[in-house]
């Protein structure tokens, strides 16, 4: 395929050098890409701005966005050198817009940086259809390993669905410990949120630490543990619960840290000192204090009837598990 007359030494994109095509796009690196006015019209927003002879519709009125990068003329250009449009954007996100409207194949996605310059040019350009495209790809496994970037992404775009998937992703994480000593790239990524969006994502990981922390203090679910002072059902010596109460502080060290409570849910717990003292803790008699699989078991169901939900539209409650004591 052959250069169009006056464009020079002008590089054409190979995939987009259709010469029967009508517009002319650029990228700032200066490649230059063949569309036809008919694809960019049906679209997206921004071929309004045309007539049929390639005119703006208004030409006199101010301009802004992506209008002020598109060339005037008459019937024909004034300047065969200039393209039509010329986007602040380089190469590949604009190669992958065109491609999304042009239903080319894509090359799968790389890195959430790759999507955000992506959407940089479906947002300038205000195509719905490549956006609903990167909507319904946005939860692959390369894009779920950000979920701050994720969700952040999300609320921008008011994606509920996809806004509430990312924010459960970031309970492995902890926000405020993380961002501020090992992981700086957390701390960078959290800040680009909206407020509103922050905190409602603090306040979902809070809401969490604060039921799984009255779960472990109610009596109502822990009642062996959470008495002053307990009596054995043998001897009736008195008993105490520091064992109980040692285990139940360090469960609430590991939801500091992560609000997943992953170490809970897993083997990790019974292999924590606190976990032995607890379950090996016996009356004078020989009566274990504690029946360890009833407790695990019930632990376990709180964690799993932690809030989820960014909203407080929905309010989660823990049903009163009744276990059975040793005592």
């Amino acid at each position: 395929m052959t250069s169009q007359p006056g464009l020079g030494d002008a590089k054409f994109h190979p995939l987009f050098n259709d010469e029967t095509a009508d517009i002319i796009i650029s990228s700032n690196m200066g490649t230059l890409y063949r569309m036809h006015k008919l694809i960019l019209r049906k679209t997206s927003n921004l071929p309004l701005h045309f007539d049929d002879q390639h005119v703006p519709l208004d030409s006199s009125g101010p301009t802004t966005n992506s209008e002020a990068h598109i060339s005037s003329f008459n019937g024909v250009k004034s300047d065969m050198s200039d393209p039509d449009i010329t986007l602040p954007f380089p190469d590949h996100p604009i190669e992958r817009v065109l491609s999304m409207i042009s239903g080319l194949s894509m090359d799968p996605w790389k890195s959430f940086t790759e999507l955000e310059e992506t959407v940089d040019v479906i947002q300038y350009l205000d195509k719905p259809g490549p956006l609903s495209i990167v909507r319904a790809s946005c939860l692959i496994p390369v894009f779920t390993s950000e979920p701050v970037r994720l969700y952040g992404l999300a609320v921008k775009f008011g994606w509920e669905d996809e806004a509430q998937h990312a924010a459960q992703l970031t309970f492995s994480l902890n926000l405020l410990g993380d961002a501020q000593e090992s992981n700086p790239s957390l701390g960078d990524q959290l800040s680009k949120l909206s407020g509103t969006a922050l905190y409602k994502l603090l306040q979902l990981h809070q809401r969490r630490r604060d039921k799984f922390r009255e779960s472990l203090y109610s009596q109502s679910i822990f009642g062996a543990g959470n008495v002053q002072e307990s009596i054995c059902s043998v001897c009736a010596s008195h008993l105490g619960n520091s064992p109980w109460r040692d285990f139940r502080s360090r469960m609430l060290l590991e939801m500091d840290q992560r609000v997943d409570c992953e170490t809970i849910m897993n083997s990790d717990l019974e292999a924590w000192e606190e976990t032995t003292r607890c379950f090996e803790a016996r009356c004078g008699c020989g009566r274990l204090y504690y029946d360890k699989v009833d407790t695990l078991r019930v632990i376990r169901c709180c964690v799993k009837q932690l809030p989820k939900n960014l909203y407080l539209s929905v309010i989660n409650r823990i049903p009163i598990c009744i276990i059975s004591w040793s005592l």
